[in-house]
């Protein structure tokens, strides 16, 4: 991969235009509402409001584009790829108002932290979250620094059992976090401004998640199909009225979910008792063209009960009715 976490990532600030570097954290594919796609970065660097120094994140931004260009080309690219990286890295020091090697990192005290009088199994998990803490910085609010850790946490907590992160991964790192903030604040004290009901941190957490989905084929299994970034897509039957008060049915979508157009059209002209034919979808890249099967006729519940003799549930199925006045969604 060409971003990973923690990598430097060297860009232009926007408002002085001069050089600037940051570090990646994130990264997804995404598009404008006015269908512009572009890959999403999430960064952070350190920056100073005339009293003290602390991480601000940045968002940026690499426009989709054909065919192929030179990374050090790319309105953000990792550091180590610009050719001249010595000569910027000695600019952006001298620019600075102290020495980067002056900065000493947090550090563990052993000795106190021994003198700790509670179970060594507690003690295990209050370092490891303390030092993911130490490692991301102290100046995190509830809904940057304790989120991610809970995430982080349900994360580990997934991948020692060998399966996805869910639902009860969360609540289980929720809890956990909870009966530390009871222990350490004393009862009664857990509800201050940093705390937030199980049930809504979880909604917020949900909230927070970019969708992902995959669609497994015969002996497919989550751990050999990479998930696409996205919301799940949906096959697409239209009702169309042609030549006065005939209707068609038209289906299309159907090719990610494994269905062969030609067989789908094949079985629907024997299930429907109906002529049916299958061209290309207007629209659709004629390099990767999505094809549609009409079906003579109001044929919506046919299609659909073919559909799920094939896997697809009815959910993954949109229906938009143009016979009917205004166009109805089903």
């Amino acid at each position: 991969a060409l971003f990973k976490p923690n990598t430097v990532v060297y860009t232009i600030c926007f408002g002085t235009g001069k050089p600037r570097y940051v570090k990646y954290d994130f990264g997804e594919e995404k598009t404008t509402n006015n269908g512009v796609e572009y890959f999403y970065l999430e960064c952070r660097y350190v920056d100073f409001d005339s009293t003290v120094f602390k991480e601000t994140f940045i968002e940026l931004a690499i426009l989709k584009f054909r065919g192929t260009k030179k990374i050090n080309f790319l309105d953000v690219f990792p550091f180590e790829y610009h050719p001249s990286k010595d000569e910027i890295k000695a600019n952006l020091v001298e620019c600075a108002e102290f020495a980067v090697v002056d900065i000493v990192d947090i550090s563990w005290n052993p000795a106190a932290f021994a003198q700790l009088a509670i179970p060594s199994k507690q003690k295990e998990v209050i370092q490891a979250h303390a030092e993911a803490h130490i490692s991301r910085g102290s100046n995190y609010t509830f809904d940057s620094f304790v989120i991610k850790n809970i995430v982080s946490t349900a994360h580990a907590l997934a991948t020692r059992k060998g399966t996805r992160v869910t639902i009860a991964h969360l609540e289980v790192a929720i809890a956990a976090g909870e009966d530390f903030e009871c222990d350490f604040k004393g009862a009664g004290q857990v509800g201050n401004r940093s705390s937030i009901p199980r049930d809504a941190l979880i909604t917020r957490i949900q909230d927070a998640c970019s969708p992902f989905y995959a669609i497994l084929r015969n002996t497919e299994t989550r751990d050999t199909v990479k998930p696409r970034a996205g919301p799940p897509p949906k096959i697409q039957i239209t009702l169309e009225t042609r030549s006065g008060n005939k209707t068609v049915t038209k289906v299309s979508g159907v090719e990610i979910f494994g269905v062969e157009p030609r067989l789908l059209a094949e079985e629907l002209q024997r299930s429907c008792a109906s002529s049916t034919s299958v061209g290309q979808l207007v629209g659709s890249s004629p390099r990767n063209p999505v094809m549609e099967v009409l079906v003579q006729g109001p044929q919506r519940e046919a299609v659909i009960k073919t559909l799920e003799r094939r896997g697809v549930r009815r959910e993954w199925v949109e229906v938009l009715d143009k016979t009917k006045t205004g166009k109805g969604r089903g």
